[in-house]
């Protein structure tokens, strides 16, 4: 094989190669380079004497599988480094990028590897060796800053007790105990107790009773006894037990409920309700609802109206004042309230409570509970019915809409008013209005009165303050208040 160079610049350039090959009387030349891409191509023995042999790849000799083929350009091969984007680079430019050797096919700028228009693999990254013995161990750094202070682990177990100290000096005199000559009942109804029950007197005939988180507020309705104390809603102080304030309202006024800056007065006769500012002890604005308002309940947002004449609900924008919806519920709708979702209307005619979805006005159940139910008042997971006629207590699942018990609190009493203290269930008995009435205290364990409080004539309405009750005394013009 014959090879001639030139001097070009730094590079050279094979002007010729050729290999003379005897083929039996027939003489050729070798294309070496390949006379199409200028490539040469050798193998190289994978094991023994390591000597490259050219190869006329163009004529189609290969490698054996004992060896590896190699090849480079006929003008040689010039190590660029590591590809970068600005470089301009030539055929025959050898570069690396991510552990590969690239060579270029052709000129280029920017032309990022493996771009095979451009570059061809010279050698391909190979796999990673396995990892080499550790090396000797260094020596120890020096000391680091001192950590901050972990969490607190846990309390250890109790220790033994101590030595007992020495006698303290003898405490105050307790209070005197109750007096003797008391009966179980007596005691067991703490009558005992000093100022237990406080009375309030008030107009006549008084009906309902609610709080507005500082005072008591009492519905006096019509009377033709005393036509100048009718038709008020009496302001209770609770610090003095007297009345400070009173509001004349509608025509026989039945219910009154706090929305949590005003107060509502249903007027019966009137088919009105009075919206009342506490602060001031005034009536501030009048709002027509249907026939015979009785029984309200509110969410803060709304007021809903019980219309027992016409058959109806109406509910009352407190933003406004203004009567937003009337629909019909039941037949003789007498008192409401509301749970947080569900409204529940008591209906005399019918002895049964209505299950109202508020927000679309529809009666989701009716459940039958008592002759007369009069009155309803929510614990939070139950709801309770005072069912006068019957003489019984309804409790109705607020979930499920069924009756959990019935509690029986005799026909004669004629349950009336019903408040809910955080434990016990309180109902009013005013019975036959002629001799003291009296309250019972259900258990929510028991389902049945756990004691009685002796009050005046007639207990009627009922609420409770977050201390005492307070009960309207309808046949003797008072109000009770009741330490429970």
């Amino acid at each position: 094989m014959a090879v001639v160079r030139k001097a070009l610049g730094s590079r050279s350039v094979v002007l010729a190669v050729g290999l003379v090959l005897g083929l039996g009387t027939t003489w050729a030349w070798a294309a070496i380079p390949n006379s199409a891409s200028g490539r040469i191509v050798g193998c190289y023995p994978k094991t023994g004497a390591k000597v490259l042999r050219v190869i006329d790849y163009q004529a189609g000799q290969r490698c054996t599988a004992s060896e590896v083929q190699v090849a480079w350009q006929a003008d040689g091969l010039r190590f660029r480094g590591g590809w970068t984007a600005t470089d301009d680079y030539f055929k025959g430019d050898v570069v690396t990028k991510s552990g590969t050797a690239y060579v270029a096919r052709a000129a280029s700028t920017n032309r990022t590897p493996p771009n095979v228009a451009f570059w061809a693999i010279l050698a391909a990254q190979g796999p990673i060796g396995a990892t080499g013995p550790a090396g000797t161990a260094g020596a120890n750094g020096s000391i680091g800053a001192t950590g901050p202070i972990g969490a607190t682990g846990p309390a250890g177990a109790t220790g033994a007790t101590g030595p007992a100290g020495t006698n303290g000096t003898d405490g105050a005199t307790g209070p005197a105990g109750p007096p003797g000559g008391r009966t179980l009942s007596d005691i067991a109804q703490l009558k005992w107790y000093p100022g237990r029950i406080a009375n309030v007197g008030v107009g006549p005939f008084p009906s309902s009773v609610a709080f507005d988180g500082e005072f008591i507020w009492v519905v006096v309705p019509s009377s033709i006894s005393d036509p100048d104390t009718i038709n008020r809603l009496y302001k209770i102080d609770r610090t003095t037990n007297t009345v400070v304030a009173t509001v004349p309202v509608g025509d026989d006024p039945r219910d009154v409920v706090f929305d949590g800056t005003n107060l509502w007065v249903s007027n019966n006769v009137d088919g009105t309700v009075s919206k009342v500012d506490p602060v001031t002890a005034a009536v501030v604005r009048v709002v027509t609802v249907g026939g015979g308002p009785n029984g309200m309940a509110s969410d803060g947002s709304s007021v809903w109206v019980a219309n027992a004449a016409d058959s109806s609900v109406s509910e009352i924008e407190v933003a406004s004042g203004d009567v937003v919806s009337t629909y019909s519920v039941g037949t003789v709708p007498y008192d409401i309230a509301f749970d947080g979702t569900w409204l529940w209307v008591t209906d005399i005619a019918t002895g049964s409570v209505h299950k109202v979805d508020p927000a679309t006005e529809a009666t989701v159940t009716t459940i039958a509970v008592g002759d007369g139910p009069v009155a309803v008042a929510t614990d939070g997971f139950n709801v309770w019915v005072a069912n006068s006629t019957a003489g019984t207590i309804s409790r109705i699942s607020q979930l499920t809409g069924a009756i959990v018990a019935t509690v029986p609190v005799g026909a004669a009493d004629n349950p009336s008013g019903l408040a809910f203290d955080g434990t016990y269930v309180w109902v009013t008995l005013p019975g036959n209005g002629l001799t003291d009435g009296r309250i019972c205290a259900i258990s929510r364990t028991t389902n049945t009165c756990a004691g009685f409080v002796k009050l005046s004539l007639k207990p009627n309405g009922i609420a409770f303050d977050g201390t005492s009750l307070w009960v309207a005394n309808t046949n003797s013009a008072t109000v009770s208040r009741v330490r429970p």
